[in-house]
């Protein structure tokens, strides 16, 4: 098959996916482009999202200097703060030297050096400005996101319009990301460019393998890197996109071998020199020795659960049971809670959800088939690896918070969302995404309510 007919045929697969047309081929690129009537659906998720994430950007209280503010303020807002003082006063990257002051100080740099300027700019005003400011950077951060999530969900569902739809308002507006979005952190900047790099490696696992694709999917992956160790992941999704691209267009091995030097160019050509810097201050190139043992000092450990009774296994249900309850909002420090029946509603939509997908497997298991097998096969190892990372954190601290799974929050989106696509039953899809929109809705309205609580509900005993 020549360039010219596996262009045509790209074309083709584009306009069919556009009008919500089952597809001959399972191929999709990147340069999908949505509908007029699909642009509105975009344009009004983004709305939805920047208006929740913004109202609570404003509102949210903000640490000014006492531990009663810091216990309200957003997810580690006033240790990210701390790394922007010291950025730009000193000059220089923090070093990671205690559990209290400074326990951000291990996070990689891009994400602090990119928004300082703006950080001194916005702190000419006062410090509560600059803390405004920059809450509402990371609100466009994940408006950005949105973007990527809707290219991503275009490129997964090809023949699915909406199917797009959905998975792109489940991924933008899932409560835990919206609120994580609200705050001054690393996290939206995480998301945006973990997306990016799935999103290449994703179109990348689809054409033969290539040096300049791989090295350019080997770059993206180590910007992510550069933002949050926990794009770590992304380096075997990269490998593995590689490996499919191979397998399906009978590559000789040499084309892969070559890819994969590449793609692990890119990465190391990045990420090499603060891999090199951690290894000479901390002695390892992820800095995670000297955070476990520093961070630990201070933070609620495995031990601490076992020595009040708890077993192994109740301990990672409990893990488990608190990040359920988070992916539907969690304020403060991940301790200001919302009532109990909001937290029923949302388990009752993953019920009706668990339903429904039980009942396409086991009744319509031919409405499973139509969709690109290597980039399915990515985003399945993408959450894997996403899950994975987060059992192994909490196997040394206890940090059971929904927010974690941001850099997967696209992939989130897309399995969420299959459930509620069927054959000629829109009314599935509306009433589904309509009830998740109105728990979105749920973290900045019940707060401004006064309904928020430090009481963790339902909670189970040891």
């Amino acid at each position: 098959m020549n360039r010219n007919r596996e262009r045509r045929e790209g074309k083709d697969t584009r306009e069919q996916s556009e009008r919500g047309m089952q597809p001959e081929s399972q191929s999709a690129t990147l340069d999908a482009r949505p509908t007029m009537p699909l642009r509105w659906v975009l344009l009004s998720v983004v709305g939805v999202y920047v208006a929740l994430a913004g109202l609570l950007a404003l509102t949210q209280p903000m640490d000014l200097g006492t531990p009663a503010q810091a216990r309200v303020s957003p997810p580690d807002e006033s240790a990210h703060m701390a790394y922007f003082d010291e950025l730009t006063t000193a000059w220089r990257l923090p070093v990671f030297t205690s559990g209290t002051g400074n326990y951000e100080a291990h996070q990689p740099p891009l994400y602090y050096v990119a928004l300082s300027p703006l950080y001194l700019v916005a702190g000419v005003a006062g410090r509560a400005t600059a803390i405004v400011v920059l809450r509402l950077a990371s609100v466009a951060l994940g408006a950005v996101s949105v973007v990527l999530i809707w290219r991503l969900a275009l490129l997964a569902l090809p023949a699915s319009a909406l199917g797009a739809a959905a998975a792109t308002v489940i991924a933008a507006l899932w409560p835990a990301r919206v609120v994580a979005c609200a705050g001054v952190s690393n996290d939206p900047a995480a998301e945006l460019s973990s997306l990016l790099a799935l999103l290449w490696a994703c179109r990348l696992a689809q054409d033969r393998p290539s040096a300049r694709g791989a090295f350019l999917t080997g770059l993206l992956v180590g910007v992510a890197m550069l933002v949050k160790s926990s794009a770590l992941p992304l380096v075997l999704v990269g490998m593995a996109a590689l490996y499919l691209a191979a397998r399906f267009s009978d590559a000789p091995n040499r084309d892969l071998l070559v890819g994969l030097g590449a793609f692990l160019g890119g990465v190391v050509l990045l990420w090499g020199p603060w891999a090199t810097r951690n290894t000479i201050l901390y002695g390892d190139p992820m800095a995670m020795a000297v955070f476990q043992r520093i961070f630990t000092q201070d933070r609620a450990t495995p031990e601490y659960f076992l020595q009040h009774g708890f077993t192994g296994l109740q301990y990672y249900g409990l893990v488990a049971w608190q990040t359920a309850l988070s992916f539907w909002g969690v304020l403060g420090q991940a301790n200001l809670w919302l009532p109990a029946w909001y937290y029923l509603l949302g388990g009752a939509w993953w019920a009706l959800a668990l339903g429904l997908g039980l009942a396409k497997l086991l009744v319509r298991p031919e409405a499973l088939r139509p969709w690109p097998r290597q980039t399915w096969a990515l985003l399945a190892l993408h959450l894997v690896l996403t899950v994975a990372l987060f059992l192994r954190f909490n196997a040394v601290f206890y940090q059971a918070q929904a927010r974690y799974f941001l850099p997967a929050s696209a992939v989130l989106g897309l399995f969420l969302a299959r459930p509620w696509i069927w054959p000629r039953r829109t009314v599935l899809a509306v009433l589904g995404l309509g009830l998740f929109v109105l728990l979105a809705l749920g973290p900045p309205l019940l707060s401004l309510a006064g309904l928020t609580s430090p009481v963790f509900p339902f909670s189970p005993a040891p």
